[in-house]
């Protein structure tokens, strides 16, 4: 697991493949693209229960 002090310590490193316009989506409003992506994925995951 990579460190990486601009993220909660409990979070865990992942890469993944994502469409070009997805990344500039969340790119855009500034740093803390990460925060934005998970907070998006744990709203999806709120009304998409698996």
């Amino acid at each position: 697991m990579e460190s990486n002090s601009s993220v909660p310590s409990d979070w865990i490193t992942v890469h993944m493949d994502i469409d070009e316009d997805i990344l500039i989506y969340f790119q855009s409003p500034g740093p803390d693209r990460e925060v934005r992506i998970n907070d998006a994925l744990r709203d999806w995951l709120k009304t998409h229960r698996v």
